[in-house]
């Protein structure tokens, strides 16, 4: 299992659910086989690039994240980055090969004013595994990308004209959470990488979601089981 911390306390809190401590090599850590405190749950911290007050790499506003040394700057090296294959040798070593990607990226980095000043980057997320060139990738994102806008005109054209998008199953109702916050409503998309899939993305969107998940060759345990489990990355080394 391998792990990219986006701040120092997050990185801490992974260790020690996957090494029962926060130091990978410490006394009382059930891994016995790393040199290092860290293990394969990487953390450094990392600054933003400020290109006219926003980031170069995932659009968070120079106002709200430019802070000093001793506060987090929730940068994601996943993002930040123009090669996510090297980043990924570089911080653990050697030439993975994903065969499956399944994710429930983040979905915008807060803006100072919440809301519509909120930029989204779950999207961001999408195109950099993709470039890992996995055999398939599910990920489950907000559906407003299908609308295009907001800087999203891009990404649907390249999602919905490239003929790689098996399943795409549109949760059409917004539902309530603890405190009645208001989720947003979801897209679980099935991405295959390489092989041009035949079927059309508007007949899937009309078929419903019931239908969707009808037709699908995945049981709907299976189905069940990657939505409700969709929060990192399955990595498997050459």
């Amino acid at each position: 299992v391998f792990g990219i911390g986006i701040t120092h306390l997050t990185s801490l809190l992974a260790r020690r659910s996957l090494y029962c401590s926060k130091q990978a090599n410490g006394p009382h850590s059930i891994a016995k086989g790393f040199a290092s405190d860290v293990g394969n749950v990487w953390f450094e911290r990392m600054e933003h690039t400020w290109e006219g007050k926003k980031c170069a790499y995932c659009g968070a506003p120079q106002t709200f994240y430019d802070r000093d040394e001793g506060l987090e700057t929730h940068v994601y090296p996943f993002l930040h980055t123009d090669d996510i294959k090297a980043r990924i040798a570089e911080l653990f070593g050697g030439n993975m090969q994903f065969d499956v990607i399944i994710g429930n990226p983040p979905y915008q980095m807060k803006g100072g004013a919440g809301g519509s000043s909120d930029s989204s980057i779950y999207h961001l997320f999408v195109e950099q595994a993709l470039k890992l060139d996995p055999r398939f990738l599910t990920m489950v994102i907000p559906s407003r990308w299908l609308a295009g806008g907001r800087g999203m005109d891009e990404f649907r054209k390249t999602m919905l004209t490239g003929k790689h998008i098996s399943h795409l199953v549109d949760y059409t109702k917004n539902s309530r959470g603890p405190g009645g916050k208001a989720i947003f409503r979801q897209v679980r998309m099935i991405y295959s990488v390489r092989s041009a899939l035949i079927g059309s993305i508007d007949a899937a969107r009309r078929a419903g979601a019931k239908q969707a998940a009808r037709a699908t060759s995945i049981s709907r345990t299976q189905t069940a089981a990657i939505t409700m489990g969709s929060i990192g990355l399955t990595l498997k080394s050459n």
